[in-house]
Parts: C-alpha cells; sequence; structure tokens
C-alpha cells in the first residue's frame, strides 16, 4: 500500500530534457549465465524492478484522470543470454562496482538523437560495491529502481528519502515509488495528449525539473506482492553500512 504524504511537500525531481516518442516500452534484459558469478536470482531483481515501475505508473494513471494517458506505458521485459537489435532499453549485471572511486552501483547511459529524442539506452548494475562485498536482493531491486528511472528521462530528486536521490545507503529498506516520480514520467511523456504535437519537442517540455502541483500530495505508490522486494534475514546482511551514488 502507498504511504501518505503531506501536501505541503515540495521536493524537486530533476528532468534530462530527453524524451521517448512511442510507448510500451521494449526492455532487453541480458543475462550473463556464462560468468561465475551470475546469479538467477539476478534476473528477478530486475523483473520486479520492472514490475513494480509498471505498477506504479498503472495505480497513478488510475488515480490521477489527467494522466490517464499513461495508462498506456509500460517497460516490456525479454530476457536473452546475447543483446539482440531492436530494443529500446538494455539492462545488464557486471561483477564489481562501476567505478573504483565513487562506488558508483547502477550506470544508465541515454542515447538521444539530435532533436531530444531517446534512440535507446542501456542500464549497467553491479552485483558488487567496490569493496568486493556482494549487494543483497534488496539493494538491487532499489538500485534498479532508481537506475531505470533514469532510463524513463527522469534526473535525481532533491529528497534523501526519493528513489530517485543521488545517493544511496547500502542496507536501505525497501523502495516504493513516489508520486513525484510519476509525475515526472507523465511530463515527459505529456505529448501523447496531442501526439500531433510532438515536434518540437522544446514547446511543450518548457521545464528542467518537475514540482507535484497542489493537488496531488507526495505519496508511496502501491506494488503488487510479486513484484514487491523480498524480506528475508538472509536479505538483511550485517555489513557495513556504506554510502553509494548513482
Amino acid at each position: 500500500n502507498g504511504v501518505q504524504g503531506s501536501s505541503q511537500d515540495n521536493y524537486s525531481l530533476a528532468l534530462q530534457g530527453f524524451v521517448w516518442n512511442h510507448s510500451p516500452l521494449n526492455a532487453l534484459i541480458v543475462t550473463s549465465y556464462n560468468e561465475s558469478w551470475w546469479n538467477p536470482s539476478d534476473l528477478n531483481v530486475t523483473l520486479r524492478a520492472i514490475g513494480q515501475w509498471n505498477d506504479a505508473i498503472a495505480a497513478f494513471a488510475s488515480n490521477y484522470s489527467e494522466f490517464s494517458y499513461l495508462s498506456s506505458l509500460r517497460i516490456q521485459p525479454a530476457v536473452s543470454n546475447t543483446s539482440l537489435p531492436g530494443f529500446d532499453i538494455y539492462v545488464g549485471w557486471t561483477e564489481f562496482s562501476l567505478s573504483n572511486v565513487t562506488d558508483e552501483a547502477g550506470l544508465t547511459q541515454i542515447f538521444p538523437s539530435y532533436e531530444s529524442i531517446i534512440i535507446n539506452c542501456t542500464v549497467e548494475l553491479s552485483i558488487k560495491d567496490s569493496h568486493g562485498d556482494m549487494l543483497n536482493q534488496g539493494d538491487m531491486q532499489n538500485i534498479a529502481l532508481h537506475e531505470l528511472g533514469h532510463s524513463l528521462g527522469l534526473g535525481h530528486s532533491d529528497y534523501s528519502g526519493d528513489v530517485m536521490y543521488a545517493y544511496y545507503t547500502l542496507g536501505s529498506s525497501p523502495e516504493l515509488l513516489s508520486t513525484l516520480n510519476v509525475y515526472g514520467v507523465a511530463t515527459l511523456f505529456s505529448w501523447e495528449i496531442h501526439s500531433g504535437n510532438f515536434y518540437p519537442i522544446s514547446n511543450w517540455l518548457r521545464t528542467s525539473s518537475v514540482t507535484l502541483p497542489s493537488n496531488i500530495m507526495y505519496n508511496r505508490l502501491p506494488v503488487s506482492p510479486e513484484n514487491a522486494s523480498p524480506q528475508t534475514i538472509a536479505d538483511t546482511p550485517a555489513a557495513p553500512i556504506r554510502e553509494l551514488i548513482f
């Protein structure tokens, strides 16, 4: 269930300025079964994170009728042990932190056209931090949620309790996507209301960040049980608390 927020919250969320020109979006999860460090649970983490985004978008679209156009937006996952052409989002895993200096746990790279349309993007997720410690499934799903937000065109939030905040502390509780997160997505897909007015993008995407309108409170959006982050004793490590960056 969602967590009630306050209408007085004035958190902001940056937008990257690049937009998709279609929906739904097709994501290819590229597995690494030939690697000794690969665990099939890594795939489950990714699928749950995608499902959680789909749950949040659907809930937002049904709760706020002015954003009902989001009901057509989903991330549709496929799985392969090799990269294949024709997908919008490519998700892969790597063994170690993506940076030895900054402890970067995830990296999303967007490849846009000169007209600011997203052609495709890659999401890279690590299963260990820079100290070589394995991330638990809860941490991995939180990080995947964050990076998938970037793949939709979101930047960082200024609220430390939001999934799109730039820093992440290992061992954190399972994250829930917020109304702010999906409102940012709704802003990036608002061309769907009048699809004939997609060009030029600068005519309708006139902001580099969003705050929630007065009629929408900052809430956590619900997630279905099958997409919720697992909460088991094995998934609650006694590892030292460290902060990662996205």
